[in-house]
């Protein structure tokens, strides 16, 4: 009778850590399936940038040294207007060279930001 008794108590702690089990790894499933999802959101945003990130500007325009940093190769004449406004001076053709106050700068090849110096 005790042998019976030990192996019912045995198979209930069984079941009850079967259970435990079951339900820790429908949780890891799931918090799998979440970062899949996250992961492919992320990855989709990677490829994609210019569709679903816009750059965050400050209303300071050129004065704004996190504007500045938000310049990018390949930015058009109207996103470096929207990040750093107007500039001073406007020097150039084919290859143009925008000038801010205190010697900040963005060039310009043929219509594209190939390269800036931030103002001092």
């Amino acid at each position: 009778m005790r042998t019976l008794l030990l192996a019912i108590a045995l198979a209930a702690n069984s079941f009850s850590s079967f259970a435990n089990d079951s339900e820790r790894i429908n949780q890891l499933e799931s918090q799998v399936l979440e970062l899949k999802q996250r992961l492919q959101k992320l990855e989709s945003l990677q490829q994609n940038p210019s569709s679903q990130q816009k750059p965050i500007t400050s209303t300071q325009g050129w004065k704004s040294l996190a504007n500045w940093r938000g310049l990018k190769n390949g930015m058009s004449y109207n996103n470096v207007r929207g990040l750093l406004g107007e500039p001073e001076r406007i020097d150039g053709g084919t290859i143009a060279l925008w000038n801010y106050p205190n010697f900040g700068n963005v060039t310009f090849t043929f219509d594209k930001v190939t390269g800036w110096r931030e103002p001092q």
